[in-house]
């Protein structure tokens, strides 16, 4: 049985996911002993639907604890509080082919591309990539899909360690001097 207590044009999602880390006869040169980390991950994601419009906007909250002084914590483990996705999507079935659907979404967002190989939202890290710029795509009702986007990555931050190790909260940003864009079928 399932209860919903929104209204149909309001969605409202999260996951907490809590996991320990540790890593035994370190790998890299010149460090020694083991480490070890807690991490949790925290998102909420809200979709408001409004005939063709979809609004999102997903908070995410990445944390760490027990992490000792040697801990190499990266952008990867740690970014604490801060907006992963807030955009606007644009739907419309193709008059000129049938059960053809093509989107347009606009803002800050994460990706699956394809198999997911190159670029997608990871599951397993902690932190979560995210893009800002367009993203465009086409589907068939046979399946094939077009994609077309431009984006700006967007850089998890805070950078110092001191920072990711105090859980301690920074906008992200996206990175202006790079541009990721591409086509793909």
């Amino acid at each position: 049985m399932e209860v919903s207590v929104t209204p149909d044009w309001l969605s409202i999602s999260g996951q907490y996911r809590a996991r320990v880390e540790t890593l035994d006869e370190q790998f890299r040169a010149n460090d020694n002993g083991n480490d070890q980390i807690l991490v949790f991950r925290t998102n909420i994601l809200a979709r408001v639907t409004w005939g063709q419009w979809e609004f999102g906007f997903e908070l995410l909250d990445s944390r760490q604890a027990h992490a000792d002084d040697s801990t190499r914590i990266s952008s990867g483990d740690v970014n604490p509080l801060d907006v992963l996705q807030t955009y606007n999507k644009w739907s419309s079935a193709d008059a000129s082919q049938s059960g053809a659907v093509n989107n347009v979404r606009i803002g800050r967002f994460t990706m699956d591309i394809g198999s997911r190989r190159f670029v997608a939202r990871n599951k397993f890290r902690n932190a979560i990539n995210a893009f800002t710029g367009v993203d465009w795509s086409r589907a068939s009702a046979d399946g094939e899909q077009l994609r077309a986007f431009y984006t700006l990555p967007v850089q998890r931050l805070p950078r110092e360690l001191d920072r990711r190790a105090r859980n301690r909260t920074q906008g992200d940003d996206q990175d202006t001097e790079v541009a990721f864009w591409s086509t793909y079928l």
